[in-house]
C-alpha cells in the first residue's frame, strides 16, 4: 500500500512481490524532485526480507523504516531503523498514524498486522495467516475500516472481528463474493485494477483502475453503510 498525504508525506506498507514491478510502481507515484520515502513498513520477514521492498529501499530509501524483529532489519533503509512491538503507533502526518496492532509468528516468519487510521476510518493491513487475536481487544476504537487481505485470504472474512466496513480489498476473486462482503464492496486486483482510496475532509471515496463502465471508476462510499445499500462501481 502507498500511501500520500496532503503535505505530500509518503508511506510504502508490505512491500512483497516481484522487486521490479514494486520499484517502478513507486517511482510511478513519486514525483521527480523526490528521492526516497517518508516511512516503510515491512509486514513480515522472508530470508530476512521481501526483495520487492529491498530493491525499493535500496532506489527509494526511507527515512523511517518499521519493520518485525529479525536478522539484518537494521540494514533496510538508509534511515533510522525501528523495531515494531504490539501497541506501537507512528505519525504520518497530523491526523494520520499507523498502529502495530500485532507481531506474531505465522509459518516461521515474524508477521506485523497493521492499521493505518484517519478519522473515523481505519485501513486494516494484516500479515499472512488468521487474525490475530488483537484484532478484537475491546480497547480497540470502533471505526469504519477497509479492509486489506492478505495474498492468500482463506478463512480471514470467517473469522475477523466484527467491524463496520466500507470495503474489502483482495487479490482475487473471493468465493463467497459477487462484488460485495456483508453490506460493503469487495474489490480484487485481478478485476478492477489498482485502488486508490481519497479523504476529501472526512468523507473518503475508492477509485478503481477499471470496472465494467471503463475506467477510473468511483466507488460511493458512506461512514454508516446501509446493509440494504448496493454498493457498485459506477462510472462517474
Amino acid at each position: 500500500m502507498f500511501v500520500r498525504t496532503p503535505d505530500g508525506r509518503t508511506a510504502l506498507v508490505g512491500g512483497g512481490g516481484l522487486s521490479d514491478s514494486l520499484v517502478a510502481s513507486v517511482g510511478e507515484r513519486l514525483a521527480l524532485w523526490e528521492r526516497g520515502l517518508d516511512l516503510a513498513v515491512l509486514n513480515t520477514t522472508n530470508a530476512p526480507h521481501p526483495s520487492g521492498l529491498t530493491e525499493t529501499l535500496r532506489r527509494y530509501p526511507a527515512r523511517l523504516v518499521l519493520g518485525p524483529p529479525s536478522d539484518g532489519a537494521e540494514s533496510m533503509g538508509a534511515g533510522a531503523t525501528v523495531l515494531a512491538e504490539a501497541g506501537q503507533r507512528v505519525e504520518v502526518d497530523t491526523g494520520l498514524w499507523l498502529d502495530v496492532v500485532d507481531v506474531r509468528t505465522y509459518q516461521e516468519q515474524t508477521v506485523l498486522d497493521v492499521e493505518l487510521v484517519m478519522g473515523d476510518v481505519a485501513v486494516w493491513l494484516p500479515g499472512p495467516g488468521p487474525p490475530s487475536y488483537r484484532w478484537q481487544d475491546p480497547d480497540r476504537d470502533g471505526r469504519t475500516v477497509v479492509i486489506r487481505l492478505p495474498s492468500r485470504p482463506t478463512g480471514w472474512l470467517q473469522n475477523a472481528p466484527r467491524a463496520p466496513r466500507l470495503a474489502v480489498i483482495s487479490d482475487g476473486p473471493l468465493r463467497r463474493a459477487s462484488g460485495r462482503s456483508g453490506d460493503a464492496p469487495t474489490l480484487d486486483h485481478r478485476t478492477y485494477g489498482d485502488v486508490l482510496l481519497f479523504f476529501d475532509g472526512a468523507q473518503p471515496s475508492l477509485r478503481t483502475e477499471r470496472c465494467a463502465a471503463g475506467r477510473a471508476c468511483l466507488v460511493a462510499l458512506a461512514l454508516e453503510p446501509e446493509p440494504e445499500t448496493d454498493l457498485v462501481p459506477t462510472a462517474p
